[in-house]
């Protein structure tokens, strides 16, 4: 490797919730399969046009098992259960259930481009509620719903789909007007996407494009599994749940399964893992290196708080010490050596949050120049730039619905410039290793996640503790009961246990206490409290044991949730006061209140005013209202 080439890895995280019902065996929400016509296969497949730039994408065990069950024909959603039915077929709660439901997507960029879409939101009204939604329903005729159902399912098609796809750009061009039979071809070919994702990943990762790392099976928060006081490392004060969940040996079984179904699909045990929510602690070290796991990825914070160093940034973002940053370091277990890479959460977060609003070349030169400005800035202080790299670590699937054409317009022309650029050079993480072996050793490592580098998001408040407490009130149970059992255990109270353990492991996952406390909050928090009690619910009759009454109550609490800003100042502010946003640095140490999002995380509801800065120097505190 050239000592002049800045090296860069992409890691993209790819998570979606476990969403089957244990009492259907159906999945209550459709993003999966959504995601996987829109997400899942293109961020794979552009870069068959870029070979040479190399990246690393982790897949969620979950995640695969959910693409596998859609693949394989069998998959059962409540949305496409009732996309199919014929319009004349359906009740007034099926029609209702649709209006509510059917356009629950980015309206900017997927429902306003297309003229038909727009105007049956229009007719249903862009804000509505649960009686205005009855009324609206007389107004619909069988045609208004049927080429609903074919826009919601129609407009989550990757434009490569909808554009390479002679059928799907010939429904897009017909606009209105479908047929029972074009609508059930359009969901076929939903299905003949998604077959085609997980072989296009192996293809990939054979070619040497793309290295797969994975994550525990059900995307857990290891640390507050082997112990939830492992919280006040970072929150000494937290208030949490009365009885503590600790239960080291549950870490280890979600990421040993984890482990070995990613070896099932893809032939080979995967060098990486992104820790769910990039959540470690140092207990987790002797966990990860036991199950072969040769490298981890967190955030920048969780160095900072592990090495005592606070990262200083300029006015534009950029980090002001890159050489302590841009680097792999490792820790130790018993002489074995675990290897660390940290996330910049800046130049991460231009792509999750901040690039969807402006132009795709503009954003693309941003990013470029940043990256020269990072490699001048190392330059300046080692002759040999082998040492370091650059992560940009972010969600594989949720950013781009925020994008023009779905980022395509974007990732194309980033690609473009990384391939045929002299000096920056995007490789895997793996590859970069075994090149680079780290020199600077983490001798403990702080508990935290990629979030304020604690764990706030999933435990403290009030509902996310009375979920943990439920949680460990069913495990204890299933302990109890499997102690009580003859052994060896006959073939029937083996694979009676393995179902009741798989669901004390699904509801461990961290997306139920996500949209528990005041954190975050969307359309569907009661299906999903819903979900995470039946799990447990299903537990106790299994075992035929008495359910806990509590479990037919929901944990969400009814008082207004306090709202949280999405960001916080983190230095003084020098605007220039002149009615414009000259540049986007002029306010990037500013704290920021966004409008609350609806409709669950693919979703924002519009309003008056979409997000408020604030910040202040030593006599002003200056204030920012962007409108929609």
């Amino acid at each position: 490797m050239s000592s002049n080439l800045l090296y860069i890895a992409f890691v993209w995280h790819m998570h979606q919730p476990y969403y089957k019902d244990p009492n259907t065996g159906r999945y209550i929400m459709p993003w999966v399969r959504l995601h996987g016509i829109k997400d899942y296969y293109d961020m794979v497949s552009i870069l068959d046009d870029f070979p040479s730039v190399h990246q690393t994408f982790n897949i969620v065990p979950s995640l695969l098992e959910q693409l596998k069950d859609y693949a394989s024909g069998n998959a059962e959603d409540e949305y496409f259960n009732i996309s199919k039915k014929p319009p004349e077929e359906l009740g007034s709660l099926e029609r209702s259930f649709i209006l509510e439901n059917f356009f629950m997507l980015n309206w900017d960029n997927m429902i306003n481009p297309f003229p038909r879409y727009n105007e049956l939101l229009l007719k249903r009204g862009e804000y509505i509620g649960k009686e205005t939604l009855k009324d609206a329903v007389r107004y619909f005729t069988d045609q208004d719903i049927l080429d609903l159902q074919v826009w919601f399912n129609l407009a989550w098609f990757d434009p490569v789909h909808l554009n390479g796809d002679r059928f799907l750009a010939d429904m897009v061009k017909k606009g209105r007007g479908y047929t029972q039979d074009e609508k059930l071809k359009i969901l076929d070919k939903q299905i003949h996407v998604i077959k085609k994702i997980i072989p296009k990943y192996r293809e990939l990762q054979t070619k040497g494009i793309i290295e797969l790392t994975t994550s525990p099976f059900y995307h857990p928060i290891l640390p507050l599994l082997c112990d939830s006081y492992s919280a006040r490392e970072a929150m000494p004060h937290v208030t949490l749940p009365t009885e503590r969940f600790r239960h080291p040996e549950d870490a280890k079984a979600q990421l040993s399964l984890g482990i070995d179904y990613f070896k099932s699909i893809f032939g080979e045990s995967p060098s990486g893992c992104w820790p769910s929510e990039g959540s470690v602690s140092n207990e987790l070290v002797q966990l990860f290196l036991e199950e072969g796991v040769e490298w981890i990825a967190t955030d920048e914070g969780i160095l900072s708080r592990s090495i005592d160093h606070a990262f200083k940034r300029d006015n534009k973002g950029l980090c002001i010490q890159p050489e302590v940053l841009y680097k792999v370091y490792y820790t130790e277990y018993k002489k074995k050596r675990l290897n660390l890479i940290f996330r910049d959460h800046v130049l991460s977060d231009l792509f999750g949050f901040v690039y969807s609003k402006w132009r795709p070349e503009d954003a693309v030169n941003d990013f470029i120049n940043r990256l020269h400005k990072i490699r001048s800035s190392l330059l300046s202080k080692n002759k040999n730039l082998n040492n370091f790299i650059v992560p940009i670590i972010l969600d594989g699937e949720n950013p781009w619905e925020h994008y023009l054409n779905d980022g395509r317009d974007f990732l194309l022309k980033l690609y473009k410039r990384i391939s045929e650029s002299d000096n920056i050079k995007a490789v895997t993480v793996k590859e970069y290793i075994e090149d680079h072996a780290p020199k600077q050793k983490i001798d403990r490592l702080f508990a935290g996640s990629w979030i304020d580098n604690n764990f706030k998001i999933w435990i403290g408040h009030h509902e996310d503790n009375t979920a943990w407490s439920y949680l460990l009130d069913a495990r204890n149970a299933v302990v109890e009961f499997e102690n009580a059992l003859k052994k060896p255990l006959s073939k029937a109270n083996k694979e009676l246990m393995d179902k009741v353990w798989n669901l004390i492991y699904i509801a461990e996952g961290s997306d139920w206490f996500w949209w528990y406390g005041d954190d975050h909050s969307s359309a569907k928090d009661r299906e999903f409290d819903e979900l995470f009690r039946s799990n447990l619910k299903m537990i106790y009759k299994l075992l035929s044991l008495e359910q806990p009454s509590v479990l037919d109550n929901t944990i969400i609490a009814e008082e207004e949730a306090e709202f949280i800003p999405s960001s916080k100042p983190t230095s003084l502010l020098k605007p220039h006061i002149d009615g414009e946003v000259t540049n986007y640095y002029e306010w990037l140490s500013a704290g920021r209140l966004d409008k609350e999002n609806v409709g669950g995380s693919m979703h924002q509801i519009k309003g008056f005013i979409s997000k408020i800065h604030y910040g202040f120097d030593l006599k002003n505190l200056f204030l920012r209202i962007d409108y929609e």
